[in-house]
């Protein structure tokens, strides 16, 4: 489904939406609060805007109103899926690894690549410099959720709204990082390994760099 049909679905569902553009979050009033219909409607928003569900808050609606729930999540026009593909690519070339059913990502030229997996080919999305990717994961709290990782990420003027959890995913799978990724409710935390494991998990790495060779060019 594209993502004008997803809108217009959106719409006959009888959702309302907004977008606060200082925040960067959009917003969407929806008349049931059944599981089934916030559940379709989520899909519709994955097909309609490329988010992660895991990225959305759900919170009631107190005033008297037509609609229920209001379902919440950040985007940002400059960097969200609106923005047109830098390239496209076979989905297996080239060392994309799957994240989720949708979005890939691999190391290439010192730099962490996310990108969006459709009918077989991968529009590339976003791009963060390694070292940069190393500063985020040591500032993190020991336990942080997609909220953490967007406040660390604007200290150091990243800019990656909307794919919070993606690399929360990436974090996890990396042996020069590490971590558990832990679902509270409807929250998704990761978990950072404990000092001793860090230290393991970089002495494993600098042995791999020593055979294979750093992974992004740069010394980590």
């Amino acid at each position: 489904m594209g993502g004008a049909e997803a809108l217009f679905n959106l719409l006959r569902e009888g959702a309302a939406i907004q977008y606060d553009r200082q925040d960067g979050i959009m917003m969407v009033w929806i008349p049931d609060k059944t599981v089934a219909s916030l559940t379709r409607i989520t899909e519709l928003l994955k097909d309609c805007f490329g988010i992660d569900p895991d990225n959305v808050e759900v919170h009631p609606v107190t005033v008297k109103s037509k609609h229920k729930l209001r379902l919440e999540f950040p985007y940002d026009f400059s960097v969200g899926h609106r923005k047109e593909p830098e390239e496209e690519e076979e989905v297996n070339a080239d060392g994309w690894t799957e994240l989720t059913d949708s979005m890939v990502y691999k190391i290439e030229d010192g730099h962490l690549r996310l990108g969006h997996k459709k009918n077989g080919r991968v529009n590339s999305q976003l791009r963060i410099p390694m070292d940069q990717l190393r500063k985020l994961y040591d500032r993190l709290p020991d336990e942080a959720d997609s909220s953490d990782v967007r406040r660390v990420a604007a200290e150091l003027n990243l800019s990656i709204t909307g794919f919070e959890t993606y690399i929360m995913r990436v974090l996890s799978r990396r042996a020069e990082f590490g971590g558990e990724l832990v679902k509270e409710g409807r929250t998704l935390k990761l978990i950072k390994d404990s000092q001793y494991l860090r230290e393991e998990n970089r002495r494993r790495f600098e042995q791999e760099k020593q055979v294979i060779g750093t992974p992004w060019g740069a010394d980590a």
